[in-house]
Protein backbone atom coordinates (compact mmCIF):
# COMPACT_ATOMS: atom_id res chain seq x y z
CA UNK A 1 0.00 0.00 0.00
CA UNK A 2 1.41 3.37 -0.55
CA UNK A 3 2.21 5.19 2.22
CA UNK A 4 2.02 8.84 2.33
CA UNK A 5 4.90 9.56 4.28
CA UNK A 6 7.63 8.52 1.55
CA UNK A 7 6.85 11.30 -0.01
CA UNK A 8 7.38 14.19 2.52
CA UNK A 9 11.17 13.82 2.24
CA UNK A 10 10.79 14.52 -1.70
CA UNK A 11 8.29 17.72 -1.27
CA UNK A 12 10.29 19.47 1.22
CA UNK A 13 13.57 18.65 -1.28
CA UNK A 14 11.79 20.46 -4.00
CA UNK A 15 10.48 23.23 -2.03
CA UNK A 16 13.92 24.26 -0.85
CA UNK A 17 15.46 23.79 -4.51
CA UNK A 18 12.64 26.01 -5.77
CA UNK A 19 12.28 28.59 -2.71
CA UNK A 20 11.26 30.95 -5.00
CA UNK A 21 8.97 33.88 -4.72
CA UNK A 22 5.38 32.74 -5.70
CA UNK A 23 4.64 33.46 -9.62
CA UNK A 24 1.07 33.72 -9.95
CA UNK A 25 1.33 33.82 -13.91
CA UNK A 26 3.35 30.33 -13.63
CA UNK A 27 0.58 28.14 -12.87
CA UNK A 28 -0.79 27.07 -16.31
CA UNK A 29 -4.42 25.10 -15.84
CA UNK A 30 -4.05 22.79 -19.34
CA UNK A 31 -7.26 19.98 -20.66
CA UNK A 32 -8.00 18.40 -23.20
CA UNK A 33 -11.39 20.24 -24.89
CA UNK A 34 -12.81 17.18 -24.84
CA UNK A 35 -12.41 16.97 -20.95
CA UNK A 36 -14.09 21.08 -20.68
CA UNK A 37 -16.81 19.51 -22.41
CA UNK A 38 -18.18 16.72 -20.25
CA UNK A 39 -21.09 17.17 -17.64
CA UNK A 40 -19.42 17.54 -14.11
CA UNK A 41 -21.70 17.61 -11.08
CA UNK A 42 -18.80 18.70 -8.99
CA UNK A 43 -18.98 20.90 -5.61
CA UNK A 44 -16.91 24.71 -5.61
CA UNK A 45 -14.04 22.98 -3.41
CA UNK A 46 -13.82 19.94 -5.95
CA UNK A 47 -13.58 21.79 -8.97
CA UNK A 48 -10.99 24.02 -7.01
CA UNK A 49 -9.01 21.20 -6.61
CA UNK A 50 -8.88 20.01 -9.95
CA UNK A 51 -7.37 23.24 -11.12
CA UNK A 52 -5.09 23.69 -8.52
CA UNK A 53 -3.86 19.66 -9.50
CA UNK A 54 -3.77 20.53 -13.31
CA UNK A 55 -1.97 23.79 -12.84
CA UNK A 56 1.08 22.17 -10.95
CA UNK A 57 1.15 18.60 -13.03
CA UNK A 58 3.73 19.00 -16.03
CA UNK A 59 1.49 17.81 -18.64
CA UNK A 60 4.24 16.79 -20.91
CA UNK A 61 5.46 14.17 -18.31
CA UNK A 62 2.32 11.79 -17.81
CA UNK A 63 2.28 10.84 -13.77
CA UNK A 64 -0.92 9.28 -12.86
CA UNK A 65 -0.20 10.01 -8.60
CA UNK A 66 -0.34 13.27 -7.50
CA UNK A 67 0.26 13.94 -3.87
CA UNK A 68 -1.51 17.73 -2.81
CA UNK A 69 0.15 20.05 -0.24
CA UNK A 70 -2.07 21.34 1.48
CA UNK A 71 -0.23 24.65 2.02
CA UNK A 72 0.11 24.95 -1.74
CA UNK A 73 -3.57 24.97 -2.59
CA UNK A 74 -4.08 27.26 0.59
CA UNK A 75 -1.90 29.96 -1.41
CA UNK A 76 -3.64 29.14 -4.37
CA UNK A 77 -6.93 30.12 -2.93
CA UNK A 78 -6.42 32.60 0.17
CA UNK A 79 -10.21 33.44 0.15
CA UNK A 80 -11.01 30.21 1.68
CA UNK A 81 -9.25 30.92 4.75
CA UNK A 82 -6.49 28.57 6.62
CA UNK A 83 -8.97 26.95 9.54
CA UNK A 84 -10.90 24.03 7.83
CA UNK A 85 -9.19 24.01 4.31
CA UNK A 86 -7.73 20.34 5.13
CA UNK A 87 -11.04 19.22 5.99
CA UNK A 88 -12.71 20.85 3.08
CA UNK A 89 -10.25 18.95 0.96
CA UNK A 90 -10.17 15.71 2.59
CA UNK A 91 -13.94 15.79 1.94
CA UNK A 92 -13.41 17.20 -1.88
CA UNK A 93 -10.92 13.98 -2.24
CA UNK A 94 -13.34 11.19 -0.61
CA UNK A 95 -16.13 12.83 -3.15
CA UNK A 96 -13.39 13.19 -6.34
CA UNK A 97 -12.77 9.53 -6.28
CA UNK A 98 -17.17 8.88 -6.14
CA UNK A 99 -17.26 11.12 -9.13
CA UNK A 100 -18.42 10.02 -12.66
CA UNK A 101 -17.95 12.29 -16.07
CA UNK A 102 -20.01 11.96 -18.78
CA UNK A 103 -18.08 12.84 -22.32
CA UNK A 104 -20.06 13.35 -25.73
CA UNK A 105 -17.62 11.20 -27.85
CA UNK A 106 -17.15 11.94 -31.75
CA UNK A 107 -19.48 9.13 -32.43
CA UNK A 108 -22.31 10.37 -30.86
CA UNK A 109 -22.26 7.90 -27.83
CA UNK A 110 -22.01 9.45 -24.14
CA UNK A 111 -18.93 8.05 -22.27
CA UNK A 112 -19.17 7.51 -18.25
CA UNK A 113 -16.20 7.24 -16.43
CA UNK A 114 -14.62 7.74 -12.71
CA UNK A 115 -12.18 10.82 -12.52
CA UNK A 116 -9.85 9.18 -9.85
CA UNK A 117 -8.84 5.47 -9.41
CA UNK A 118 -7.45 5.89 -5.80
CA UNK A 119 -7.20 8.55 -3.08
CA UNK A 120 -5.81 8.45 0.32
CA UNK A 121 -4.67 10.59 3.12
CA UNK A 122 -4.19 10.54 6.84
CA UNK A 123 -5.63 12.91 9.61
CA UNK A 124 -3.72 15.15 10.66
CA UNK A 125 -1.10 15.23 7.65
CA UNK A 126 -1.12 18.44 5.30
CA UNK A 127 -0.96 16.01 2.32
CA UNK A 128 -3.61 14.07 0.46
CA UNK A 129 -2.92 11.99 -2.43
CA UNK A 130 -4.62 10.82 -5.23
CA UNK A 131 -4.73 8.69 -8.72
CA UNK A 132 -6.17 9.56 -11.93
CA UNK A 133 -8.14 6.84 -13.70
CA UNK A 134 -6.79 5.73 -16.87
CA UNK A 135 -9.20 7.11 -19.20
CA UNK A 136 -8.51 10.54 -17.73
CA UNK A 137 -5.18 10.51 -18.19
CA UNK A 138 -5.71 11.14 -21.95
CA UNK A 139 -7.06 13.98 -20.99
CA UNK A 140 -4.70 15.89 -18.90
CA UNK A 141 -1.17 14.56 -20.00
CA UNK A 142 0.52 14.21 -23.50
CA UNK A 143 -1.78 17.26 -25.17
CA UNK A 144 -0.84 17.59 -28.86
CA UNK A 145 -4.19 19.02 -30.45
CA UNK A 146 -7.57 20.46 -29.25
CA UNK A 147 -7.02 21.64 -25.76
CA UNK A 148 -7.23 24.52 -24.03
CA UNK A 149 -4.64 26.33 -21.43
CA UNK A 150 -5.69 29.00 -19.05
CA UNK A 151 -3.93 31.04 -16.08
CA UNK A 152 -5.04 30.36 -12.95
CA UNK A 153 -4.49 33.65 -11.55
CA UNK A 154 -7.20 34.80 -14.34
CA UNK A 155 -10.62 32.71 -12.87
CA UNK A 156 -9.64 31.73 -9.62
CA UNK A 157 -11.74 34.10 -7.76
CA UNK A 158 -14.68 32.91 -9.31
CA UNK A 159 -17.05 31.37 -6.34
CA UNK A 160 -19.67 29.81 -8.84
CA UNK A 161 -19.41 26.11 -10.01
CA UNK A 162 -21.24 27.55 -13.14
CA UNK A 163 -19.07 30.91 -13.53
CA UNK A 164 -16.37 28.11 -13.57
CA UNK A 165 -17.87 25.96 -16.19
CA UNK A 166 -18.78 28.84 -18.38
CA UNK A 167 -15.57 30.55 -18.27
CA UNK A 168 -13.80 27.02 -19.57
CA UNK A 169 -16.56 27.08 -22.41
CA UNK A 170 -15.60 30.58 -23.37
CA UNK A 171 -11.73 30.43 -23.00
CA UNK A 172 -11.52 27.55 -25.29
CA UNK A 173 -13.12 30.25 -28.15
CA UNK A 174 -10.80 33.09 -26.97
CA UNK A 175 -9.31 33.71 -30.46
CA UNK A 176 -12.56 33.75 -31.89
CA UNK A 177 -14.10 36.00 -29.29
CA UNK A 178 -17.60 34.30 -29.44
CA UNK A 179 -19.57 31.41 -29.09
CA UNK A 180 -22.72 29.71 -29.63
CA UNK A 181 -24.05 27.13 -27.78
CA UNK A 182 -27.38 25.42 -27.70
CA UNK A 183 -29.42 25.70 -24.52
CA UNK A 184 -29.93 21.71 -24.34
CA UNK A 185 -25.76 21.57 -24.93
CA UNK A 186 -25.59 24.59 -22.09
CA UNK A 187 -27.88 22.47 -19.63
CA UNK A 188 -25.72 19.48 -20.20
CA UNK A 189 -22.33 21.11 -19.51
CA UNK A 190 -24.13 22.77 -16.44
CA UNK A 191 -25.27 19.53 -15.31
CA UNK A 192 -29.01 21.29 -15.32
CA UNK A 193 -30.94 18.47 -17.17
CA UNK A 194 -33.58 18.11 -14.87
CA UNK A 195 -33.33 21.59 -12.76
CA UNK A 196 -35.01 25.23 -14.04
CA UNK A 197 -37.41 23.52 -16.67
CA UNK A 198 -38.26 26.57 -17.68
CA UNK A 199 -35.94 28.65 -19.83
CA UNK A 200 -36.65 32.05 -18.14
CA UNK A 201 -35.70 30.73 -14.48
CA UNK A 202 -32.82 28.53 -15.97
CA UNK A 203 -31.43 32.39 -17.78
CA UNK A 204 -31.99 34.01 -14.20
CA UNK A 205 -30.79 31.13 -12.03
CA UNK A 206 -27.76 30.21 -14.05
CA UNK A 207 -26.24 32.16 -17.13
CA UNK A 208 -26.73 35.18 -16.04
CA UNK A 209 -25.65 35.13 -12.25
CA UNK A 210 -22.32 33.39 -14.34
CA UNK A 211 -21.97 36.21 -16.66
CA UNK A 212 -21.92 38.60 -14.55
CA UNK A 213 -19.41 37.20 -11.91
CA UNK A 214 -17.27 36.33 -14.91
CA UNK A 215 -17.25 39.78 -16.30
CA UNK A 216 -16.28 41.11 -12.50
CA UNK A 217 -14.00 38.80 -11.01
CA UNK A 218 -12.17 37.38 -14.11
CA UNK A 219 -10.28 38.48 -17.14
CA UNK A 220 -13.03 38.45 -19.60
CA UNK A 221 -16.08 40.64 -20.16
CA UNK A 222 -19.07 38.89 -21.51
CA UNK A 223 -22.26 39.41 -22.78
CA UNK A 224 -24.73 37.36 -24.47
CA UNK A 225 -27.72 37.53 -27.28
CA UNK A 226 -30.67 34.42 -27.28
CA UNK A 227 -30.93 33.42 -30.23
CA UNK A 228 -34.80 32.07 -31.06
CA UNK A 229 -36.46 29.28 -33.12
CA UNK A 230 -39.81 30.47 -33.99
CA UNK A 231 -41.22 31.17 -29.89
CA UNK A 232 -38.03 29.56 -28.28
CA UNK A 233 -34.86 30.53 -27.10
CA UNK A 234 -32.77 27.78 -28.61
CA UNK A 235 -28.60 28.52 -27.99
CA UNK A 236 -27.02 31.77 -26.69
CA UNK A 237 -24.34 33.44 -28.50
CA UNK A 238 -21.47 34.40 -25.79
CA UNK A 239 -19.76 37.66 -27.05
CA UNK A 240 -16.71 38.48 -24.70
CA UNK A 241 -12.97 40.10 -24.78
CA UNK A 242 -10.12 39.62 -22.50
CA UNK A 243 -9.54 42.66 -20.07
CA UNK A 244 -6.86 44.03 -18.28
CA UNK A 245 -6.56 46.33 -14.90
CA UNK A 246 -5.17 49.44 -17.18
CA UNK A 247 -7.71 48.30 -19.95
CA UNK A 248 -11.19 47.05 -18.22
CA UNK A 249 -12.69 50.61 -20.42
CA UNK A 250 -10.96 49.65 -23.63
CA UNK A 251 -11.60 45.85 -23.22
CA UNK A 252 -15.71 47.19 -22.97
CA UNK A 253 -15.75 49.05 -26.19
CA UNK A 254 -13.58 46.57 -28.03
CA UNK A 255 -16.62 44.14 -26.37
CA UNK A 256 -18.98 46.07 -28.12
CA UNK A 257 -17.21 45.94 -31.55
CA UNK A 258 -16.96 42.42 -31.72
CA UNK A 259 -20.49 42.17 -30.93
CA UNK A 260 -21.11 44.13 -33.98
CA UNK A 261 -19.03 41.98 -36.03
CA UNK A 262 -20.74 39.09 -35.42
CA UNK A 263 -24.31 40.40 -35.57
CA UNK A 264 -25.79 41.20 -38.81
CA UNK A 265 -27.37 44.70 -39.57
CA UNK A 266 -30.83 44.59 -39.14
CA UNK A 267 -32.80 44.93 -41.76
CA UNK A 268 -35.73 47.69 -42.78
CA UNK A 269 -39.25 45.84 -42.07
CA UNK A 270 -41.69 45.73 -44.51
CA UNK A 271 -44.74 47.85 -43.76
CA UNK A 272 -48.13 46.87 -44.55
CA UNK A 273 -49.78 48.26 -47.16
CA UNK A 274 -52.31 50.93 -46.52
CA UNK A 275 -55.75 49.00 -46.61
CA UNK A 276 -58.05 51.17 -48.65
CA UNK A 277 -56.00 54.56 -49.77
CA UNK A 278 -59.04 56.56 -51.49
CA UNK A 279 -61.64 55.40 -48.71
CA UNK A 280 -59.31 56.00 -45.82
CA UNK A 281 -58.55 59.55 -46.28
CA UNK A 282 -61.24 61.33 -43.29
CA UNK A 283 -62.39 64.12 -46.00
CA UNK A 284 -63.21 61.41 -48.91
CA UNK A 285 -65.64 59.66 -46.78
CA UNK A 286 -67.12 62.04 -44.39
CA UNK A 287 -70.27 61.50 -46.41
CA UNK A 288 -70.49 57.57 -45.78
CA UNK A 289 -72.56 56.11 -43.40
CA UNK A 290 -71.59 56.25 -39.86
CA UNK A 291 -71.07 52.50 -39.46
CA UNK A 292 -68.94 52.29 -42.54
CA UNK A 293 -66.60 55.39 -41.18
CA UNK A 294 -66.69 53.42 -37.97
CA UNK A 295 -65.42 50.08 -39.71
CA UNK A 296 -62.55 52.78 -41.88
CA UNK A 297 -61.53 54.38 -39.15
CA UNK A 298 -60.97 51.04 -37.42
CA UNK A 299 -59.07 49.54 -40.11
CA UNK A 300 -56.88 52.15 -40.62
CA UNK A 301 -55.83 52.61 -36.92
CA UNK A 302 -55.20 49.60 -36.71
CA UNK A 303 -53.25 49.69 -40.39
CA UNK A 304 -51.18 52.83 -38.25
CA UNK A 305 -50.29 50.42 -35.05
CA UNK A 306 -48.99 47.99 -36.87
CA UNK A 307 -46.33 50.32 -38.95
CA UNK A 308 -45.50 52.32 -36.10
CA UNK A 309 -45.05 49.37 -34.00
CA UNK A 310 -42.57 47.70 -36.99
CA UNK A 311 -40.74 51.12 -37.24
CA UNK A 312 -40.01 51.52 -33.87
CA UNK A 313 -38.92 48.17 -33.43
CA UNK A 314 -36.71 48.95 -36.69
CA UNK A 315 -35.65 51.77 -34.56
CA UNK A 316 -34.25 50.03 -31.34
CA UNK A 317 -32.41 47.35 -33.43
CA UNK A 318 -30.91 49.91 -35.08
CA UNK A 319 -29.58 51.15 -31.63
CA UNK A 320 -28.33 48.15 -30.70
CA UNK A 321 -26.44 47.35 -33.60
CA UNK A 322 -24.54 50.77 -33.25
CA UNK A 323 -25.83 53.75 -30.79
CA UNK A 324 -24.74 56.01 -33.49
CA UNK A 325 -27.54 54.96 -35.95
CA UNK A 326 -30.97 55.78 -36.19
CA UNK A 327 -33.87 56.40 -38.58
CA UNK A 328 -33.14 58.17 -42.05
CA UNK A 329 -35.20 61.33 -42.55
CA UNK A 330 -37.98 59.51 -44.48
CA UNK A 331 -38.87 57.11 -41.91
CA UNK A 332 -38.81 59.49 -39.33
CA UNK A 333 -41.65 61.21 -41.07
CA UNK A 334 -43.35 58.24 -41.53
CA UNK A 335 -43.39 57.33 -37.73
CA UNK A 336 -44.39 60.26 -36.86
CA UNK A 337 -47.01 60.55 -39.29
CA UNK A 338 -48.54 57.36 -37.88
CA UNK A 339 -48.77 58.56 -34.71
CA UNK A 340 -51.00 61.34 -36.45
CA UNK A 341 -53.20 59.47 -38.00
CA UNK A 342 -53.54 57.70 -34.48
CA UNK A 343 -54.78 60.85 -32.74
CA UNK A 344 -56.95 61.29 -36.01
CA UNK A 345 -58.75 58.12 -35.91
CA UNK A 346 -59.36 58.56 -31.70
CA UNK A 347 -60.68 62.35 -32.39
CA UNK A 348 -62.92 61.28 -34.77
CA UNK A 349 -64.22 58.21 -32.94
CA UNK A 350 -64.86 60.58 -30.11
CA UNK A 351 -66.93 62.85 -32.30
CA UNK A 352 -69.40 59.72 -32.58
CA UNK A 353 -68.45 58.34 -28.75
CA UNK A 354 -72.61 58.32 -27.96
CA UNK A 355 -73.41 55.98 -31.71
CA UNK A 356 -70.29 54.34 -31.60
CA UNK A 357 -69.55 53.47 -28.27
CA UNK A 358 -66.27 55.50 -27.12
CA UNK A 359 -62.83 54.57 -27.80
CA UNK A 360 -62.62 51.67 -25.79
CA UNK A 361 -62.81 49.57 -29.12
CA UNK A 362 -59.23 51.31 -30.15
CA UNK A 363 -57.55 50.30 -27.37
CA UNK A 364 -58.35 46.89 -27.71
CA UNK A 365 -56.67 47.16 -31.01
CA UNK A 366 -54.07 48.86 -29.74
CA UNK A 367 -53.20 46.46 -26.52
CA UNK A 368 -53.61 43.14 -28.80
CA UNK A 369 -51.21 44.75 -32.01
CA UNK A 370 -48.15 45.64 -28.96
CA UNK A 371 -48.33 42.98 -27.26
CA UNK A 372 -47.58 40.78 -30.51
Amino acid sequence: MFVIETFKKEFFMKKEKNNKKHNKNRYLVQQSNALIETTQKMSLVERRLMYHVLSRINPKKPQQEYVLRVEDFAQDFPQMGSGTIYNQLKDAVVSLFKRSIQLLTERGTTKIFYLLQEQEYKDGEGYLRMKFSDSTMPLIFDLKEKFTTMVLENFKFLDSVHSLKLYELLYQYKSQGWREITVEDLRFFFGCEDTYPDFKLFKQKVIEPAMKEISEKSDLLVQAEYLRTGRFVTSVKFIFVEKTDRQIIDAECELAEVKNLTKKQPLRPALKRHPNPRKFDLDDYKSAEPTSRREYIKLKFAWAVENYKRITGYEKALKEYDSKMTLKAKDQELKSNYVKIMAECYDEYLRYAFTWGGTGVLDEIKEDLTSK
